[in-house]
């Protein structure tokens, strides 16, 4: 808070404050502290005593309320040690005008001066809203507060929005700034909104754009039973219209040059519907709105919102994108069923690939929507990674090309099924990183793999430096792109790794709260909760990814495998194991612990064990011949558990199972 000339400054947003010359002058008493914040708040600076008496006081006595006026009155005095600034009369109280401002007042003056970067710098540090540190001085002055928020926030908003719009904030950093105070002042107002949605679109954050409109349908719909003007929804689908997404094309007389790859481009259709039946058409609306607000959460993908099929559009915004792809689809009614045709395709080669029909009840809207968008969301991820492994992998790459070697890179990891082939895919995204400091895709991806278990092939017994290394690329994106639920993952499996077992909780909880379509990234939730202990948690958050993901593989089988090991069902769980068909070292490890608790299965303990110790003999790097002991130390950073129950099974367990394969 700072002082305008020799006046005092009277805070009003956050916690309730007063400064004169460079000392904190705000009087103890909560009532003392309530009058001057009733009085700052006035356009004349003061009130009679019986307003502040009934305001305070007004549960008591005229007598009693009129003392216990006088007593706040001489607290204001020894406070202020000015008898200038306070203003007392026989009949009112009040505060001189010229000695003092307040912080609204302030901001007040930037915005209608528009001194834009002082205006944002100064909404930037606000710490909080009106009066907020104030709530139950007296139930009168609580009402009188409430009604005023309202009054200081409409002229904030109003006053600042003027300023900040009409290119008054050509910097799109201060604009930003500001729209999240003025948000958090009126997180409803559509004018605020509107010009929200111009920032994220003029500084190409199409994800922010996306969030902030659902957001707001969301917001007017729970508190008004509303949704946005039109004036809003064409603007939104003007800015996310392929038009808007197209370059400019090249000016006439200056030296074209070869356009950047464009990552891969999902156009989203609006869902069909028959014409005059209302239901079907709310549905397809909120439908498509929500697929691609929630689509736009993922950095790896373009959405682009698409109206109606237009060719030549179609063409124009697919030109550089690495590939493309439509997601189309058709609602309609049938007595008190809905069904819905959803299919997503890959518009260079006209193949589809993913489609499915859904049938839901028609009386049950709100589950039905969202049921239309896990599925349609949750595949479109699995559908093009697919798609492109298969494309890339083989593909010839230029070197300056990023996004296309950061797909061959995701191609050639993805379906790795040697060390050399996994060690090129990883070369790749650190040259990718090398040269792009803020490549998020490559970091995360070799974060990922520094962090698991086929990793440990390249490190032997000993992962330490590899998970540091790990941590070290997670903090870095998190720095770069704060807030990312994709990147809270890989740090609460860093926190996980590291035994920060409340940590890894807390970012796994919030992840999920994050990304509700991302298969992948639930069954990575999942498998963190199983290291947590949190079984029953861990098992509902694979069944959704089994649901959502359409071409599960054979990983989320060997993980609900090991949910079941720990619960105890051995027989089950030996089951999806064996369906699986996954030969990584720790899921090897936990199946032999399991085993052991199945009677009559001694050749099938025997074949895992021999492959166990060909896995890890082929990754010991010490001189010496690996003993029991090492086998042991490893799991206790491969699969640290929080419950020590769970370690000695698998401890336990796997020790009897390599009794006789290994030394002790």
């Amino acid at each position: 808070m700072s002082e305008i000339g020799s006046k005092i400054e009277i805070q009003l947003l956050g916690k309730f404050a007063i400064v004169s010359g460079g000392r904190d002058v705000c009087p103890r008493g909560r009532k003392a502290r309530g009058i001057l914040a009733y009085l700052a708040a006035a356009q004349s600076r003061s009130a009679t005593r019986e307003c502040i008496a009934e305001l305070f006081w007004g549960d008591r006595g005229e007598e009693q309320a009129r003392g216990s006026l006088r007593q706040a009155v001489a607290e204001i005095r020894s406070s202020f040690g000015d008898n200038s600034t306070i203003v007392v009369s026989r009949d009112s109280v009040g505060l001189e005008p010229a000695a003092i401002t307040t912080d609204i007042e302030e901001i007040l003056h930037l915005a209608a001066v528009r001194d834009i970067p002082r205006l944002a710098s100064r909404l930037e540090y606000l710490a909080g809203g009106f009066l907020d540190d104030l709530s139950g001085v007296a139930p009168a002055f609580d009402d009188w507060r409430a009604l005023e928020r309202v009054r200081q926030y409409d002229r904030l908003v109003s006053v600042t929005l003027e300023a900040a719009g009409m290119n008054g904030a050509r910097n799109t950093a201060d604009l930003l700034k500001i729209l999240r105070v003025l948000d958090r002042f009126d997180p409803l107002n559509e004018a605020v909104a509107r010009l929200g949605l111009r920032a994220a679109h003029a500084s190409g954050d199409s994800a922010s754009l996306h969030r902030q409109y659902r957001r707001l349908i969301e917001g007017l719909a729970a508190e008004f039973g509303t949704q946005p003007s039109t004036e809003t929804r064409d603007l939104f689908h003007e800015l996310t219209s392929i038009a808007a997404q197209v370059p400019s094309p090249q000016i006439a007389g200056l030296p074209t040059r070869r356009a950047p790859t464009m990552p891969p481009m999902i156009l989203v259709s609006s869902l069909g519907y028959r014409a005059d039946d209302d239901v079907c058409r709310d549905v397809a609306g909120m439908c498509t709105d929500d697929v691609r607000a929630a689509l736009s959460r993922y950095p790896s993908i373009r959405v682009v919102a698409l109206e109606a099929l237009e060719a030549d559009r179609v063409v124009s915004v697919c030109a550089n994108a690495l590939a493309a792809y439509m997601l189309s689809g058709r609602i309609s009614r049938l007595d008190d069923e809905l069904r819905i045709n959803l299919q997503i395709g890959n518009i260079g080669s006209n193949v589809i690939i993913w489609s499915q029909q859904l049938r839901l009840p028609a009386d049950t809207i709100a589950e039905a929507i969202d049921h239309i968008v896990a599925k349609a969301v949750g595949a479109v991820l699995p559908s093009v990674d697919r798609d492109l492994a298969e494309r890339m992998v083989d593909a010839d790459v230029d070197a300056g090309d990023l996004v296309r070697r950061y797909a061959k890179a995701r191609g050639q990891v993805k379906t790795a099924r040697t060390l050399a082939n996994a060690q090129a895919g990883a070369m790749v995204l650190q040259e990718i990183i090398s040269c792009d400091a803020r490549h998020i895709g490559a970091r995360m991806l070799l974060a990922q793999l520094y962090n698991t278990d086929f990793w440990q092939r390249m490190a032997g017994h000993d992962v330490r430096g590899h998970r540091a290394e790990a941590f070290r690329l997670v903090r870095e994106a998190a720095a770069i792109q704060p807030g990312d639920a994709q990147i809270g993952i890989k740090l609460a499996w860093c926190h996980l790794r590291a035994g920060e077992w409340r940590l890894a909780e807390r970012g796994l909880h919030a992840a999920v709260e994050g990304l509700p379509y991302d298969a992948d990234g639930i069954n990575e939730c999942a498998f963190g909760f199983f290291h947590l202990g949190k079984l029953a948690l861990a098992e509902q958050l694979m069944q959704r990814a089994f649901l959502l993901n359409p071409f599960p593989p054979t990983d989320y089988h060997a993980d609900f495998a090991a949910i079941l090991a720990l619960r105890g069902e051995a027989l089950e769980a030996e089951d999806h194991f064996e369906v699986s068909g996954e030969q990584g070292s720790q899921y090897l490890a936990i199946r032999l612990a399991n085993i052991t608790r199945l009677k009559g299965e001694d050749n099938r303990r025997r074949t895992l064990a021999t492959a166990f110790s060909t896995a890890f003999d082929a990754a010991w790097q010490p001189a010496r011949v690996a003993r029991l002991g090492d086998i042991v130390e490893w799991l206790s950073y491969t699969l640290p558990m929080k419950l020590p129950e769970h370690a000695a099974f698998l401890r336990d367990g796997v020790q009897t199972a390599l009794g006789g394969t290994y030394r002790a």
